[in-house]
C-alpha cells in the first residue's frame, strides 16, 4: 500500500513539471483508484480472516 503513495507522489511530481493538467488529473485519478482498490481488498480479506476466527472459536467453544 505504500508504494501506492510513492507513486502517487512520483506522479505529482511529474505533473508539476509537465504543462498539461488533463493527463495529471487523470494519471492522479488513475493512481488513488489503485490505491482505493488495493484499501478495499484488504479490507475484505481482513474481514473474511475475521469472520473464519470467529468461526472457528464458535465451533470450539460449542465442542466443549
Amino acid at each position: 500500500l505504500t508504494w501506492w503513495a510513492s507513486i502517487a507522489s512520483d506522479l505529482n511530481l511529474w505533473c508539476i513539471s509537465s504543462n498539461s493538467t488533463f493527463s495529471c488529473n487523470v494519471m492522479t485519478f488513475l493512481c488513488f483508484l489503485g490505491a482505493l482498490s488495493a484499501s478495499l481488498v484488504a479490507l475484505h480479506m481482513g474481514s473474511m480472516v475475521l469472520f473464519k476466527i470467529y468461526g472457528i472459536v464458535l465451533n470450539t467453544m460449542k465442542n466443549t
